[in-house]
C-alpha cells in the first residue's frame, strides 16, 4: 500500500516504544496526590450531573483554572470506574498524540529524518514519560501547545481567517487548562508583527480575539456570574522573578527533557545551539524563526510570572 512508507513504519515503532514506556506498570508508577484527587473528583461530579464552569485553583493563588480537563477526564473516569489511573491514561494518550503532531510539523516543514528524530525525542524523553503518568494540569498543555504551533505555522504559509479563528479558540482552551498558556498568547500577538503583512494585521487580531473569546467562553460566563472573581485574583499575583535562578531554570528544564538531567551535556548543547543560530541566522527558515518566537515568549513569561524552579516542560515540545 502506497501510504505505508518507511517513515510511517519507523514512526509506528517509535509510538509503540512510547506506549510501552508510558503504560508499562502504570498502575504502580502513577502518582495520586491532592491535586489529582480534586481533578478526578471534578470529573466524577460531572458524571453525577453536577456540571461546572470552573476548575481547580492554581497552586500559588486563588485564581481558578477552567474546567476543560474535568470534561476530558469524564469518559476515562467512567471507563475505569473511578480508578485514579484514568488520569494517567488520558495524560499518556495526549503525550503520545504530541509525538504525532511533532512528527507531522517537522516532516512537513523540514524533512522526514528530522521528523523521526524529533518524534523519538518526544516519545522517549524521561521528563515527558515521567509526567505522562500524572494527571496534573501543568502537564496537559503539551499536546495543545503543539497544535497551537502547528496552526501558527499553517497561518505563516497561507493566511486564512478560519485558521486564525481556530488559533484563538485553541489558545482559549489551553489557557483554561493552565495559565502558562499566557506565553502562547504573547507569541500569537508577536506573530503578525514578525511574519505577516501589515495590511492583514487588523483582520488577524480581530479573528484571534474573537476566537479567544469563544475558547474562554465558560470562564467568561463564570466571571460575569461571580463579579470577575478570577480577574481580581489574577491581579493579586506578585511576580517572584527576582527569586528565580533564571539560567538554572531553563538549564534544568532542557537537561531533564533531552539528557535525563545531565547538566554537562545540556551546557554543551546550549553552546552548540546558540552558535549555530548566530552563525546561520540569515538562513533560518520559518519554522526556526517561529520556534524562536515561542521560546522568546516563554522566556518573557518566565521572567514575569514564574515563582518556582519547576521546569516549563509544557513548552519543550515546541523546539523538540
Amino acid at each position: 500500500m502506497k501510504f505505508i512508507t518507511v517513515p510511517i513504519l519507523l514512526l509506528s515503532a517509535i509510538l509503540l516504544l512510547g506506549v510501552f514506556l508510558r503504560f508499562f506498570r502504570i498502575e504502580e508508577l502513577a502518582t495520586f496526590r491532592a491535586d489529582q484527587a480534586i481533578e478526578l473528583s471534578g470529573a466524577r461530579d460531572i458524571l453525577s450531573g453536577k456540571l461546572t464552569l470552573i476548575g481547580i485553583k492554581t497552586s500559588n493563588s486563588e485564581v481558578r483554572n477552567g474546567a476543560v480537563m474535568y470534561y476530558l477526564l469524564v469518559p476515562f473516569v467512567w471507563l475505569f470506574k473511578g480508578d485514579p489511573v484514568a488520569g494517567g491514561v488520558l495524560q499518556s494518550l495526549l503525550s503520545l498524540g504530541t509525538v504525532g503532531v511533532v512528527f507531522y510539523i517537522i516532516k512537513k516543514y523540514i524533512g522526514p529524518k528530522e521528523a523521526l528524530f524529533g518524534a523519538f525525542l518526544t516519545a522517549t524523553s524521561s521528563l515527558l514519560v515521567l509526567y505522562s503518568r500524572q494527571t496534573l494540569l501543568a502537564f496537559y498543555p503539551l499536546f495543545f501547545n503543539s497544535v497551537v504551533f502547528l496552526i501558527s505555522m499553517s497561518i505563516l504559509k497561507k493566511f486564512r481567517t478560519l485558521l486564525v479563528l481556530t488559533l484563538g479558540i485553541f489558545l482559549g482552551i489551553t489557557i483554561q487548562i493552565h495559565y502558562s498558556a499566557i506565553a502562547l498568547i504573547l507569541a500569537s500577538w508577536l506573530l503578525p508583527l514578525i511574519f505577516i503583512k501589515k495590511n492583514l494585521w487588523l483582520k488577524y487580531y480581530f479573528y484571534l480575539f474573537f476566537g479567544l473569546l469563544l475558547g474562554l467562553l465558560p470562564m467568561i460566563v463564570f466571571e460575569l456570574r461571580h463579579q470577575f472573581f478570577n480577574t481580581k485574583m489574577l491581579f493579586t499575583i506578585k511576580s517572584a522573578s527576582a527569586n528565580v535562578n533564571f539560567l538554572g531554570f531553563w538549564q534544568d528544564a532542557l537537561s531533564r527533557f533531552l539528557f535525563g538531567g545531565n547538566i554537562f551535556f545540556t551546557r554543551i548543547y546550549l553552546l552548540f545551539l546558540s552558535g549555530t543560530i548566530i552563525l546561520f541566522r540569515k538562513k533560518l527558515g520559518s519554522i526556526q524563526k517561529l520556534s524562536l518566537t515561542f521560546i522568546f515568549a516563554s522566556i518573557i513569561f518566565t521572567l514575569i510570572f514564574r515563582n518556582s524552579l519547576q521546569p516549563p516542560y509544557e513548552y519543550i515540545s515546541h523546539y523538540a
